[in-house]
């Protein structure tokens, strides 16, 4: 049985590797915190949603994020990225948005007659301002769900008086 050796030279073989990059926002603000896979890796966002692996080997990924909180909706939680070449690198961005489907409304009254013009503000999950229609209503619509406090200001304390001008919402 004939045996033969070959040399290849002392070049060996070249390894191909680049690295997956990417940022995680929320209506354009960095997401932290979130579980960010690919290539048989995990890591977390930064401060500033951004995450990176290193290192990567040449081939197709599928890069996938989790952990973010239920009221955020993005398009797609995951995306395909292929390195390859030496140095690529693959960026995979999750843009996203909060799910704004929650509402406060009311209305202010003194001895059953509506005030107009009274001063609204919301603060909480989010904050906002309104003033009191001529029959006295108000509206936030397109919240995210959350808990709220609702604040009444700017009417005549001389000529109408309240128990409370504050009340807590879950």
């Amino acid at each position: 049985l004939p045996i033969a050796a070959c040399d290849e030279g002392s070049q060996g073989v070249q390894i191909v590797e680049g690295s997956i990059v990417g940022t995680v926002t929320v209506e354009g603000n960095g997401l932290s915190g979130v579980t960010v896979t690919a290539a048989g890796q995990s890591t977390t966002t930064d401060a500033s949603g951004g995450y990176a692996f290193a290192t990567v080997p040449a081939g197709s990924y599928t890069v996938a994020i989790s952990g973010f909180a239920s009221d955020i909706s993005f398009g797609s939680t995951s995306k395909g990225v292929v390195i390859q070449n030496a140095g690529q690198v693959a960026t995979a961005n999750f843009d996203g948005s909060y799910v704004r489907t929650s509402a406060v409304s009311g209305s202010v009254t003194a001895d059953g007659m509506p005030l107009a013009g009274v001063t609204v503000s919301l603060s909480g999950t989010e904050s906002d301002q309104a003033t009191t229609g001529t029959d006295g209503s108000y509206a936030f619509t397109g919240l995210r769900g959350g808990a709220y406090n609702v604040t009444i200001s700017g009417f005549d304390a001389n000529k109408y008086s309240f128990s409370s001008t504050s009340v807590s919402l879950n």
